[in-house]
């Protein structure tokens, strides 16, 4: 008997099973239509239970057909009721016997109850729970079923099978619609993950190990020129791509398929010939099969072509129009009025990677600035840690904006805007690349204000760069009350040098000179200067005429040693004449302009007493042994 049964509830799930499998076949028919070919199904399935059926009595049968019976009612509804009863029916009528007629009743008791229960729903999807109650009348009313048979039999059967009938027909009717209602559930998944993949308006597509197409969704087919999807089955990148690009992608999918490596917003530029450069974000993965082996490839592509044009053309614009770019991949948080965080992108955490875990929705704002002191996520804190938290946590309700710069050497923009809620919006910026070009300035900018004050032969101060540092040294000499001494310095006979030797030479000798003079002043206080010409100028600070006219001296000297030849030259070498002039300010800053007077008419008399030699201004040449007395 128990064989008998168990066969019969096999075949219930045997054909419960199989429309499972054949539901696949019939997506996109029509309701109707399955619901007919569900009925019919499970009537089959009453024919196959009825064949296996253990024989009570003759023309007396016991078997679970009122499972399937109640079940194609209880899901297909009426056409579901009639179509499997209306099998089941005919097939017990053409098995006749003494019970065939009581059989044909317990059929149609088993189709309304199947009607009974999918009204119950009214429309709605069965549930596991209703499910249960179906089962539970279904069996109770098989069992009251028995007393359809005369009552001899009647109490031999109940007493011997009424309670294998009820839990066999409960059984039987629970696990078939527990079958369908997981059935449909997957089949409603499977509809709506085809659906994203079909209908997404981003190009998805699927590739075997070959690099061909398995499938793509319709934006891959109309982009291509293709009406439908499967129209793209088992082509590659060739055939809708130019030759170039094309083994760009494969070279690119077979190192992927190799190393079973993925590639991420892989940006790329594709000339349309309808629309023009368009911009592409691709990203691909490996798939693998249950046992880890690479089976293929699946890709996503976005056409950021409207991104790009909006990033090319805000980049050329003003602050403000680069401020609307950074906010779109800024960090947004807001936070309510008992300043606890509502609302976060994720932006906005993976700025902060070593206080993301406490940037959660419902974090307080001292519990985040907390995590900060104790991570170090934030350089230069002041020394009272519990204030900064304060501080910082109550300028929620104020607003503004401050810069800060974290451990691992970013910077970043923090905005922080109450609303009339008394919320308030965060708005965090990576300004790193910003605060790397200020420094590039800056250094840019030290640089050129080094060549704007270089004379470029000698590499000496310029006319203008000794202008401003005499003004400053004056300046100061005022303050101070302390002397400043200027030097101005011409090469004798520097024109006939160059009609002997050329330009090249003389300017090789100007930088000779230049060299020998800034070797030869006292410290680095001192300024070397080309003055103009084959003129120098050396401005020295904190001291008087005398010293000033000693350290002349020195420079004369030191010029005649480099013994640098000079055919046109009674000296037979290059030799440099200085006039010093010295004045100490008081009351107020000196004119730069009557120093360097005075020292220009000292120069003048020392060119014009024989050069080579250093004269002061109003006073004799430095040196009684002069270039005119050795010359004697």
């Amino acid at each position: 008997m128990w064989v008998v049964l168990t066969a019969n509830l096999a075949v219930v799930a045997l054909f419960v099973s199989s429309w499972n499998h054949a539901r696949r076949w019939m997506e996109g028919r029509s309701e109707r239509l399955r619901s007919i070919a569900f009925s019919s199904l499970l009537g089959v399935g009453t024919v196959a239970s009825m064949l296996l059926s253990l024989p009570l009595h003759p023309g007396i049968f016991l078997d679970l057909r009122s499972s399937l019976i109640a079940t194609a009612g209880y899901f297909a509804g009426p056409w579901g009721a009639l179509i499997t009863g209306g099998i089941a029916a005919a097939f017990r009528a053409s098995m006749g016997g003494s019970g065939a007629y009581a059989g044909i009743i317990a059929i149609g008791v088993a189709a309304v109850i199947g009607l009974v229960g999918h009204w119950s729903r009214r429309g709605s999807e069965p549930t596991i729970r209703h499910l249960f109650w179906f089962s539970l009348g279904l069996a109770v009313m098989s069992g009251l079923g028995l007393f359809g048979l005369p009552i001899a039999l009647t109490t031999e059967l109940l007493a011997r099978l009424g309670a294998p009938i009820v839990s066999l027909n409960f059984v039987a009717t629970f696990i078939a619609g527990f079958v369908i209602i997981q059935g449909r559930q997957w089949a409603r998944e499977r509809a709506l993950l085809r659906a994203a993949f079909v209908q997404a308006p981003d190009f998805q597509y699927i590739k075997d190990t070959s690099c061909r197409f398995v499938a793509v969704n319709e934006t891959v087919a109309r982009h291509n020129g293709f009406a439908q999807p499967e129209a793209m089955r088992g082509m590659t990148d060739f055939d809708i791509a130019p030759p170039q690009r094309a083994e760009m992608l494969r070279a690119i999918e077979l190192r992927m398929l190799a190393n079973g490596d993925s590639i991420e917003n892989f940006e790329e530029e594709v000339e349309d010939p309808e629309r023009g450069l368009r911009w592409f974000a691709t990203s691909k993965s490996p798939i693998r099969d249950a046992n880890g082996a690479i089976i293929g490839l699946a890709g996503v592509t976005r056409d950021i072509t409207a991104y790009k044009r909006l990033e090319t053309e805000l980049s050329a614009k003003s602050d403000q129009f680069r401020y609307a770019l950074q906010e779109m991949s800024d960090g947004l948080a807001m936070f309510d009025q008992d300043s606890r965080l509502v609302l976060c992108n994720e932006q906005y955490r993976s700025l902060f990677p070593l206080t993301a875990g406490a940037r959660q929705i419902g974090a307080h704002i001292k519990a985040i600035l907390a995590a900060v002191v104790e991570t170090g996520e934030q350089v230069d804190l002041p020394a009272d840690r519990q204030g900064w938290i304060e501080t910082i946590a109550a300028s929620q309700k104020e607003g503004g904006e401050q810069e800060i710069h974290l451990c691992d050497g970013r910077w970043m923009r923090i905005r922080t805007r109450p609303t009339s809620e008394g919320m308030s919006m965060v708005v965090v910026s990576d300004i790193t690349r910003i605060k790397e070009a200020e420094v590039v300035a800056l250094h840019l900018s030290d640089q050129l204000r080094v060549l704007a004050g270089t004379d470029g032969l000698t590499e000496l101060r310029n006319r203008r760069s000794f202008d401003q540092a005499l003004d400053r040294e004056l300046a100061r000499a005022a303050r101070s009350g302390s002397p400043v001494s200027l030097l101005m310095i011409d090469v004798d006979h520097f024109k006939a040098y160059n009609d002997t030797y050329g330009h090249q030479a003389g300017d090789e000798c100007l930088r000779a000179i230049g060299r020998c003079l800034s070797n030869s002043t006292r410290n680095g206080g001192d300024t070397v200067a080309r003055y103009g010409g084959e003129e120098f100028a050396v401005i020295l600070a904190d001291t008087d005429e005398q010293s000033a006219a000693v350290a002349a001296e020195k420079l004369r000297l030191a010029v005649r040693k480099l013994a640098r030849g000079h055919k046109g030259s009674g000296k037979g070498i290059v030799t440099i004449s200085i006039g010093v002039a010295a004045v100490t300010p008081v009351g107020g800053e000196s004119d730069a302009s009557e120093l360097v007077r005075r020292a220009d008419e000292a120069l003048y008399q020392a060119k014009a007493a024989g050069r080579d030699m250093v004269m002061c201004w109003g006073g004799p040449p430095a040196r009684k042994t002069s270039s005119r007395a050795r010359r004697a």
